[in-house]
């Protein structure tokens, strides 16, 4: 009860955790175990069945090395044409030079797009690094999708959750406007995250966002404060569930053109598929 969206501690407790560290070990604790025990449940084959029983025709899937790799899901991809493969950054293994070598011969095999997660690659968005690559990737016209949100994931390789800021984000959208740039979760699960990047890059011709993680009202005024060309049906699996974040886009309240262009149009468009 009182959670905003799904599988999100409520603000006020999540606030407290902040100045609690006993509680705040408790709640990561318990983060860990539900995502790993989803990320178990995450096989190819039970991907499958969520795009089976959900009906739906083409899903993006997103590396993140070292935990997986783009050849890991240009394989998937050739196995079940639904899957749009995307590629990553392989930090801090590549220097910017041969990184952008491979991204472009990623693009060659059919890379639909760029994944970058600036907490758990410890990659931080203003660096001189990042911004090398970006200027190269913006040749290619595909999307860029950063994670956005202040997150600890409790992990070994974890970067500054401040890295997840929608600041750092807002800066590259403003300072790239080449380069095409998706903010995973609208800015970031919490309220004012969501707000501030709204605020900072809402209506630029250079940004999308996605419904991931999002309520019903959220979404509603996602397209009030984005457009409705701009804004992209989100799913975090095995993060969230794709049932329940169709269901929230459906009760958004908004018409039948909008939730079809939130479905299908704004992203088919982004990715150049025709219908």
């Amino acid at each position: 009860a009182g959670f905003p969206g799904e599988r999100m501690w409520p603000e006020e407790l999540w606030e407290r955790g902040q100045h609690d560290p006993q509680l705040k070990a408790a709640m990561t604790a318990a983060d860990n175990k539900w995502m790993g025990n989803r990320c178990q449940k995450n096989t190819f084959w039970n991907v499958q069945k969520i795009l089976d029983d959900n009906h739906v025709d083409y899903m993006c899937i997103l590396p993140l090395w070292p935990a997986n790799s783009f050849e890991d899901y240009l394989v998937a991809s050739r196995l079940d044409k639904r899957l749009l493969p995307f590629t990553c950054i392989y930090y801090p293994e590549m220097d910017a030079d041969a990184a952008i070598e491979k991204l472009m011969h990623d693009v060659e095999l059919g890379a639909r797009g760029l994944k970058l997660h600036p907490i758990l690659q410890d990659m931080d968005l203003k660096s001189d690094y990042v911004k090398k690559i970006l200027r190269a990737w913006a040749k290619t016209g595909l999307p860029v999708i950063s994670h956005c949100g202040n997150v600890e994931y409790g992990t070994e390789n974890q970067g500054a959750p401040n890295y997840g800021n929608p600041e750092f984000l807002a800066d590259l959208i403003e300072e790239m406007p080449d380069v095409k740039f998706v903010g995973a979760h609208c800015g970031g699960c919490r309220t004012w995250e969501m707000k501030y990047f709204a605020d900072r890059v809402g209506g630029r011709d250079n940004v999308w966002v996605d419904t991931s993680f999002r309520t019903p009202e959220e979404i509603a005024w996602m397209v009030e404060a984005f457009g409705e060309d701009k804004v992209m049906f989100g799913v975090d699996v095995p993060f969230s569930d794709m049932d329940v974040s169709i269901a929230n886009v459906e009760r958004s309240g908004l018409s039948e053109e909008i939730k079809d262009k939130i479905f299908w149009g704004n992203a088919a468009k982004l990715l150049g598929i025709e219908a």
